[in-house]
């Protein structure tokens, strides 16, 4: 028979159950297995969903007052059933599902969903309020806004659930974003896994990390900014071409009248040596004296620019020392020769170090891919790896535009160390462009990748 001093010690032992022993976060990674789920040119929406699922346990992994639990880790077949049921059965106090949308290739941007009978003001709509902004923090596409539908992991959870389409992996307009997947450009998986994991604690009332690329979401070693972003100003009398540019457009000032300068400003993640890069469309009437200022907070550099060659490419300037807090590019036609033009496009900062520095994780380590020697290089260049144990690996080149440029697939390799060397060719054995190109080797679901420099 339960006594009253039985119940009130029952009742204290329920009702501090979350404060004894923390928050309890199901986490689970849409698709999986034979469901690749949406299907984008170089990246599937389950390796996606389980990529920024697994980064943000790691985000949330330090934070006290939670646990994670993740419905699969690795690439196995849920029914819909069975991600519930380890839900309800474990005692998880809210559900968080992670999918990437599919349209046609079309669309872009980022949504949420809680169940049709959750309220705004309900445990569930509060949870999806507190989600739905850092979604767009993540990577400032197209709100697409919260939603209610009728879910079968929204409908069959017994605690508050939401469900987010972060991006539409299919989309291939104005960028690639399978290609920014698999490459982790600007740390993209990073960004979204700290996104939900921040999310989730400024609903539960808890104190994460600030996001950085020293946190274990990931590295972002690379930044572009385009003409027309918020970092980019111009002063002075600038025309806009609408095609042709980085992203479609460019512009574009004429030198007979000087003092026009366009002005790129970094957030940079670190301190640090960048190497940095601009790109523009090149004609017979560029100017062949363009000016660009490189100013990183403690020296000013200038380099003259011929832009009536090498267009359509990304062109070192140079590696340069930036503080992350300052610093700028600046593009000017002041001391140019009259009557050409000068562009004002993009401009690259990749980070000097390679790619993957070390972090925390949970993932297996069976192989190490070092740093490309010699970098920047313009002959050939080696690439040196080692195995921990015998098995097949898959090393893939990349241009920054996510383009295949040159690989070897499903190669078997003993265990040990070994390397690759390219030439700086194509798969067609063409000599490709001065530029920043992606190395990416994978071996089962694990994956690494560095950044190489060819200058011809």
């Amino acid at each position: 028979m339960l006594t009253i001093k039985g119940l009130f010690i029952w009742l204290l032992i329920v009702t501090s159950s979350t404060f004894l022993w923390g928050w309890k976060i199901c986490i689970d990674p849409g698709h999986g297995g034979s469901d690749s789920g949406a299907i984008g040119a170089y990246y599937t929406e389950k390796e996606a969903n389980l990529d920024v699922a697994l980064s943000c346990s790691e985000w949330l992994n330090p934070v006290e007052g939670v646990n994670t639990g993740l419905t699969r880790d690795g690439d196995v077949t849920l029914s819909l059933a069975q991600r519930c049921e380890y839900a309800n059965s474990s005692g998880f106090d809210r559900f968080l599902s992670i999918h990437h949308n599919a349209y046609d290739g079309s669309v872009q941007g980022s949504e949420s969903f809680r169940h049709t009978t959750q309220s705004i003001t309900s445990t569930a709509g509060q949870f999806q309020q507190a989600i739905h902004p850092w979604i767009i923090w993540a990577f400032s596409y197209y709100d697409r806004g919260m939603k209610q539908a009728d879910f079968y992991v929204l409908r069959n959870t017994t605690m508050p659930a939401v469900l987010a389409e972060a991006s539409f992996i299919d989309y291939d307009g104005e960028y690639n974003e399978s290609w920014r997947f698999q490459t982790n450009w600007n740390d993209h998986i990073g960004r979204e896994g700290y996104g939900f994991a921040a999310g989730i604690c400024d609903h539960l009332g808890l104190t994460i990390a600030e996001y950085d690329t020293g946190g274990t979401g990931g590295d972002t070693d690379s930044l572009i900014i385009d003409d027309g972003d918020p970092e980019w100003s111009r002063i002075g009398s600038w025309a806009e071409s609408l095609s042709g540019g980085w992203e479609e457009d460019y512009h574009w000032t004429a030198t007979t009248y000087q003092g026009d300068y366009a002005e790129y400003r970094p957030s940079l993640p670190r301190d640090g040596n960048w190497d940095v890069y601009i790109w523009y469309r090149s004609g017979t009437n560029r100017a062949e004296d363009a000016r660009v200022i490189i100013y990183g907070g403690y020296d000013r550099n200038e380099v003259i620019v011929n832009q009536r060659t090498n267009g359509e490419r990304w062109n070192y300037l140079g590696t340069y020392s930036f503080d992350a807090t300052g610093g700028y590019v600046r593009i000017t036609d002041d001391g140019c020769v009259s009557s050409n033009v000068v562009v004002a496009d993009a401009v690259m900062w990749v980070f000097s170090s390679a790619m993957d520095a070390p972090k925390t994780t949970s993932k297996p380590q069976n192989f190490w891919l070092g740093q490309n020697y010699p970098n920047p290089f313009n002959e050939q260049t080696t690439i040196p790896f080692r195995l921990s144990n015998d098995g097949e690996i898959t090393f893939s080149i990349f241009n920054i535009m996510g383009q295949y440029i040159w690989g070897i697939e499903n190669r078997y390799y003993d265990a040990g160390e070994h390397s690759i060397t390219w030439d700086g060719r194509n798969k067609f054995e063409q000599r490709v462009p001065s530029g920043v190109y992606l190395g990416q080797m994978l071996k089962g679901r694990e994956q690494k990748r560095i950044r190489m420099i060819f200058s011809r």
